[in-house]
């Protein structure tokens, strides 16, 4: 069962209230889901029963009655016709406004009308003062006799106070009536209190039923030198939840984000902030357990844990960087008082952890500080590797991982074959011609003043490479007959070529050996150069045609032969 489906969704939760009136409903309706609740009404209502200009307006209505009349607020609206039953006119008044249009601001004096068993003509759907005057200029009000239901509060906190004095200077005839008034507390003790939990965000949320209540909090606030701080924590991680759009106005004036349900009503609000503080709770998974951080108190596991403040403000701090190390300084500048002894702060850590009844949520960091042990999934140093997909195996070799694989064939072009034929064709690449491979790598060997390669004493000279026959077929050329001079060598003709090279080498080995006799010819005149058509024609196997030779390599002055430089084949030898 998550948070949101539990019955009691606020447990560890501690929320405000800040209405003066049915506060105890609407605590009751947050107190059932687990909430915490701090009640600190912020204004007063002072009933006008017997104030004299109530009814003296109210006679002036009933011998001239207005053509319109707009009923601003359920309390005052009930309030009006409850004082003219006291002064003996609740008949009276009630025939004047059923002969009147009427015209409602919000659901809760649309109420209070049908409940005075009269009916009224039109109310906004935003709720809005702004829109009745919207629409009563829209109709025109000139020469007009209007009646104003008044809000209540003070001009200051009057949510459209220039309403009357806009209609008389669009023409209207505007008598306000003055039901009741809204004022600071007597006692602002409670006030006080709550401003301050919000400044040191002892609460997670702070509820509004009426735009004065804001008013009133925040002309305190002011008043005390904490508005800035006010609104600094309402804009962060207090939330501000009100009952309606006129409520939340003074706030959004100020840039503190609000929330709101979707309809305006007691019930309503204590739902959206059932559903709303849960959501923002910081949760975390540290140590093998569930943390919520909430206003007071940490939720481990489901089970509500009481913290102290200081444990508490440890917690907060660590929680806003989960998995990052917190200095032992930082968390020192968060303890309630501050202070310079950095032993405080191991002293809260050892309560918190204490607190939390596990101490392996919070990790010590040597020399350096502490940091919340989150798991692996939740670790910010060791994020989680990404899976990759399974391995998969070579084609061709099944289930035995030591064959080899075996891979399809390539397919070719669409014109590869033509294009082969083409191209030979065009540069006519017979069978017998042959090109001189790249000199293969031979062992190395002393060559003498001999028929096959000079000599000299103690110089090394390479043998001359073979040169590496080109297969016709493999070159793409046509095949030779049997009875072709360039026919490949047959099995006995192989082995006779095997004998000469042999033969070749001996040769070589033996005059080599007689170099080393030769000792007392100058290495100058010792040097000579190799010739290399009688190393090839020793070399060379039968039946195969090689590139004519093209002279012996020049010699240095100390007798060593340099290699010429094989021109590059032009396009057209291929």
């Amino acid at each position: 069962m998550t948070e949101l489906d539990s019955p009691t969704p606020l447990a560890g939760f501690t929320i405000g209230i800040t209405a003066a009136r049915r506060s105890e409903e609407l605590a009751t309706l947050l107190q059932r889901r687990g909430a915490n609740i701090v009640t600190a009404p912020a204004i007063r209502i002072i009933p006008l029963s017997d104030d004299t200009e109530l009814e003296r307006v109210t006679r002036q209505l009933v011998a001239e009655p207005p053509q319109i009349a707009v009923a601003t607020t359920g309390i005052g609206f009930r309030g009006w016709m409850e004082a003219a039953e006291g002064w003996g006119l609740a008949e009276e008044l009630r025939e004047t406004l059923s002969a009147t249009r009427m015209l409602a601001r919000g659901p809760k004096a649309k109420g209070a009308i049908r409940a005075a068993e009269l009916r009224e003509e039109w109310s906004p759907a935003s709720e809005s003062s702004a829109e009745v005057l919207d629409h009563l200029l829209a109709q025109g009000v000139e020469g007009v006799r209007i009646a104003v239901q008044l809000h209540g509060a003070t001009t200051e906190w009057e949510p459209v106070p220039d309403f009357c004095e806009v209609l008389r200077m669009a023409g209207a005839d505007v008598v306000p009536v003055p039901v009741y008034r809204w004022i600071p507390p007597e006692d602002r003790t409670p006030m006080d209190r709550l401003i301050e939990a919000i400044v040191t965000s002892g609460l997670d949320c702070v509820t509004f039923t009426s735009a004065p209540a804001v008013a009133s909090l925040l002309m305190r606030a002011k008043e005390t030198g904490l508005l800035e701080a006010v609104l600094h924590a309402l804009r962060g991680r207090v939330l501000a939840a009100c009952v309606g759009p006129i409520t939340a106005a003074p706030l959004e004036e100020l840039g503190v984000p609000t929330s709101m349900p979707g309809r305006a009503r007691l019930g309503a609000l204590a739902r959206h902030v059932a559903e709303e503080l849960p959501r923002r709770a910081n949760r975390i998974q540290a140590g093998g357990h569930n943390l919520s951080v909430r206003g007071g108190c940490v939720v481990v596991d489901g089970q509500v844990r009481q913290l102290a403040p200081a444990p508490m403000a440890l917690m907060r701090a660590l929680a806003r960087q989960p998995g990052r190390v917190v200095s032992r300084e930082d968390l020192l500048a968060a303890l309630p008082g501050g202070g310079e002894d950095t032993h405080a702060v191991e002293t809260a850590i050892a309560r918190l952890r204490a607190g939390l009844g596990t101490p392996k949520a919070i990790q010590t960091v040597v020399k350096r500080g502490y940091r919340l042990a989150l798991d692996p999934t939740e670790s910010y140093d060791n994020p989680r590797p990404a899976t990759s997909a399974p391995r998969q195996p070579y084609p061709g070799r099944g289930t035995n991982p030591g064959a080899r694989p075996v891979f399809p064939p390539r397919a070719p072009g669409p014109d590869q074959s033509s294009a082969s034929a083409s191209f030979r064709q065009a540069h006519s690449v017979t069978a017998h011609t042959e090109f001189p491979a790249a000199p293969a790598p031979v062992r190395p060997v002393r060559v003498a003043d001999s028929a096959v390669a000079p000599a000299s004493s103690g110089s090394v000279r390479p043998a001359v490479p073979q040169a590496r026959p080109v297969d016709a077929q493999a070159a793409g050329r046509p095949v030779p007959a049997a009875d072709s001079p360039v026919a490949p060598a047959s099995s006995r003709s192989a082995r006779a070529a095997n004998t000469r090279t042999a033969q070749a080498v001996r040769a070589v080995d033996a005059a080599a050996t007689s170099a080393s006799s030769d000792s007392a010819r100058p290495a100058d005149t010792q040097a000579r150069s190799v010739d290399p058509s009688a190393a090839s024609r020793a070399l060379r196997p039968a039946g195969r045609p090689t590139v004519p030779a093209q002279g012996n390599p020049p010699v240095t002055g100390s007798g060593v032969p340099v290699r010429p430089t094989r021109p590059a084949p032009s396009l057209g030898a291929w």
